[in-house]
């Protein structure tokens, strides 16, 4: 490139090198090898077969050391070392055959690395015989039959394809390890090798297109004329606010480029030049020159749009014409993880159809001799079987809320205006309101009688008014004030309420709007910090007031949804005992679970919390289910690996849950009586599919343990432990759409198949207890997808 400082003496010091070096090296190495004999992985795993020879009479045990291989301009040294299980002290071998055995007899953590290696074979055969991208599990094909159909915004493109997954499941019956293979319907978000001209002339048509994308061909190849006829003159449509986007993420910054003069050169964009090649001047030997005037000195190019913007290639200050950088396609700008909202909403939109259409298009994939895993994995001996699975459903009926009157079903979410609570606290409230805004004590007092009003009408009992003032000390603070401080300030004027010896009783607080200042989030955290924490003898419960003029009338409309949140706040009687609790709603029909002596856990790890990870667990306090004891507990961010030494994976299981579990049984006992709950639920969130055995079983053990702490070696509750995920790999699908069977039995229902199963009646769906491995979860709505093969292995 051109600009920034000179060029320096080229480093002595090897680089480690990128993925396709890495590949061609070892083919450059193991060439004249037969390629059904070896597999590489693309990263630092290479399978060999046996003690196969190539065509030079090498061995493939003989291979290890270190080699120096040639390629084109670079030396690349290749230092190849045997993998040794750590038990037996000798080289690890994939035995395939094992897959072959009898489900009683197989053990899935003992063929992980069987798995692995199919999982490799299945994506290399897809690249290199069906021309796929690959990236981790997914699989995409990057040439879509209609480019105009997968059209994206600032030149990019949605390509299609599959996660696929292999994996060893225990189907709980008994009956041992299953193998399937799961395979999910996924749009990903690319951009096809063009020219850097070309994707600029892409983003001009958008901004032009305002979203109406059938204008986007039209417009692309006039922008592309008029980028082709630009000289010396920057071009006029290119103004500063079309400059600003394309020197974003959303157009030229981050995009993985290959310059194409000189030798094979690639680098990420660091950013655009505000002024054209002819205009860009760094010092060259002595005197400053542009970048135009650079590269037909020194490499002999003689720019065709000179006018036209430079990109700065790998960091800022190394300029290179945009006519002489190409962008990357395959899986160098394939994007991964969360979306830009932007594509986000156009991906959901083109992926999102109904079942039948994406069971089809995955069906598609496994009949498609192209993409299809089905050759790769019967090249190494496995055969896949790619008829569905007949599993039982049973359609729940949906749950019933009800307020005080039992006759009137409640609309979920739209309640609030109407609800009247069905265990009310059962004592005349007592309560004060506090203010920091700029309101007037007569508009306080008009206040106080509306939340007093509302309360009646939600059926709470709230007792006159105590009090209406404004809390001196904090009113005192100013903005950038310390949390100390702030907190001494709020314990202060807290510890000089007077609520007239009540037990218990609540503080309505105003506040300005929190988006207003970071001082009012301030207030808001001293507030409950001090209250909760340290007093605990009232509740607190807040509301913002708009600014503007008739900002507590706005405040007003509110209370009907405040009251349900805080009618869950309050003691249901003056004693205040902890189980029992106030609420709004009421299922009409509990099931038969709820209606025993019940414990509902909820637990999950957060991460990156002032440099910790933090394990929180609540509980419910009773039979009412809606109030909830918490335990919290920081831990170490990482798995602590052999000595005490911190390795890269992060911490997902919850390592002082015995403690946790422990303390919520024993408060959950103080407040039901002394009896300890008959059954467990245990809600798990953030474990996928890889953690479930190191996660569960821990977490399984630990409960264990603190049900014998709390009730000796005879407390035996039975326990259900369940967990949520985001990302299903298992979908099943309707055998007739309409077929649904109903709770009540008047439907006949049909699970999903190829033309196999019967109604039976009163909601079955026609059920293979022998095969409900694929019996994960249901599919929701539109949005169900995925398919699931069964492969064995003959050894």
């Amino acid at each position: 490139g051109a600009g920034g400082r000179a060029p320096g003496k080229a480093s002595s010091k090897p680089r480690p090198a990128g993925r396709e070096l890495r590949r061609a090296a070892v083919e450059r190495l193991l060439r004249g090898a037969p390629a059904e004999v070896w597999l590489f992985d693309g990263g630092y795993r290479l399978y060999t077969r046996g003690r196969e020879f190539d065509s030079r009479g090498c061995a493939f045990d003989k291979l290890e050391g270190v080699h120096k291989v040639r390629l084109e301009r670079l030396a690349v040294t290749v230092e190849v070392q045997s993998v040794v299980t750590p038990d037996a002290n000798r080289p690890q071998v994939i035995n395939l055959s094992l897959m072959g055995a009898r489900p009683q007899d197989l053990r899935a953590e003992a063929l992980s690395e069987e798995l692995r290696f199919l999982q490799v074979a299945m994506r290399d055969d897809a690249a290199r015989r069906g021309g796929m991208v690959v990236k981790g599990r997914r699989l995409v094909n990057p040439c879509p039959s209609d480019p105009s159909e997968v059209a994206l915004r600032h030149g990019r493109q949605l390509w299609l394809g599959y996660l696929a997954n292999l994996e060893a499941i225990d189907d709980g019956l008994g009956l041992g390890a299953r193998f399937s293979l799961s395979l999910n319907f996924s749009g990903s978000v690319a951009l096809p090798e063009m020219s850097m001209i070309d994707l600029v002339a892409h983003i001009l048509a958008e901004d032009w297109c305002r979203g109406r994308a059938f204008e986007r061909p039209a417009s692309f190849k006039y922008y592309r004329q008029l980028l082709d006829e630009v000289g010396y003159t920057w071009p006029s449509f290119i103004s500063d606010k079309i400059l600003r986007m394309l020197d974003s993420d959303a157009g030229l910054r981050k995009v993985r480029v290959q310059l194409t003069y000189g030798h094979e050169r690639k680098s990420t964009v660091a950013g655009l030049t505000s002024a054209p090649a002819s205009g860009t001047m760094f010092e060259f030997e002595g005197r400053n020159i542009s970048v135009a005037d650079y590269f037909e000195k020194t490499h002999g190019i003689r720019l065709r749009h000179p006018g036209l913007p430079c990109v700065d290639f790998g960091r800022r200050g190394n300029c290179v014409p945009l006519e002489l950088v190409r962008v990357r396609g395959g899986e160098h700008n394939l994007m991964v993880g969360k979306l830009r909202p932007e594509y986000q909403a156009e991906v959901s939109r083109k992926t999102t159809i109904p079942p039948r259409e994406r069971m089809a298009l995955i069906e598609g994939f496994l009949t498609d001799r192209r993409w299809s895993p089905k050759d790769a994995l019967e090249q190494k001996g496995s055969h896949m079987v790619t008829e569905m699975l007949h599993v039982q459903g049973c359609v729940l009926p949906t749950p019933v809320l009800h307020d005080r009157d039992r006759h009137q079903q409640v609309t979920v979410n739209r309640y609030a205006n109407s609800v009247r609570a069905v265990a009310p606290p059962e004592y005349d409230v007592p309560w004060g309101l506090w203010s920091l805004t700029e309101d007037g004590k007569g508009e306080l007092w008009s206040f106080a009688e509306a939340v007093r009003s509302a309360a009646a009408e939600r059926g709470l009992r709230f007792a006159e008014c105590s009090f209406v003032d404004w809390p001196q000390q904090a009113w005192r603070l100013r903005p950038g004030t310390a949390s100390e401080m702030a907190q001494a300030a709020m314990r202060e004027d807290l510890g000089a309420l007077d609520f007239k010896g009540a037990p218990h009783a609540l503080l309505f607080v105003l506040l300005p709007p929190r988006d207003s200042s970071q001082h009012v989030d301030m207030l808001y955290r001293a507030l409950k910090t001090v209250s909760e924490a340290e007093f605990g003898t009232f509740t607190t419960q807040c509301a913002n007031v708009p600014r503007e003029r008739g900002g507590l009338d706005q405040a007003k409309r509110k209370l009907n949804n405040i009251m349900i949140k805080l009618t869950a706040k309050l003691p249901r009687t003056r004693a205040y005992g902890i189980g029992e609790t106030s609420h709004t709603v009421r299922l009409r029909e509990p099931h038969r679970l709820l209606r025993a002596d019940t414990i509902v856990f909820g637990a999950d790890v957060t991460h990156n919390a002032a440099g910790v990870s933090v394990a929180g667990v609540v509980a419910t306090c009773g039979r009412d289910f809606a109030t909830y004891f918490s335990e919290m507990r920081a831990q170490d961010p990482c798995v602590m690996g052999a000595e005490k030494q911190r390795s890269r994976r992060a911490e997902e299981r919850i390592i002082h849950l015995n403690d946790m579990a422990e303390a919520l049984l024993t408060r959950w006992r103080s407040a039901n009586g002394g009896k300890l709950p008959e059954t467990v639920l245990y809600y798990r969130d953030g474990v996928s599919d890889g953690q479930f055995k190191p996660v569960l079983t821990m977490e399984r053990r630990h409960l264990l343990e603190a049900f014998r702490r709390v009730g000796g070696m005879g407390y035996e509750p039975k326990v259900v432990i369940i967990v949520g995920q985001k990302r299903h790999s298992t979908r099943l699908f309707l055998e007739e759409v309409g077929s649904v069977g109903r709770a009540d039995g008047t439907g006949k229902g049909k699970e999903k198949g190829k033309g196999k199963g019967k109604g039976k009646g009163k909601s079955d769906w026609g059920y293979d207890g022998r095969r409900n491995q694929a019996c994960r979860d249901f599919a929701k709505g539109r949005c169900s997808y995925g398919d699931r093969c069964r492969f064995s292995h003959e050894g």
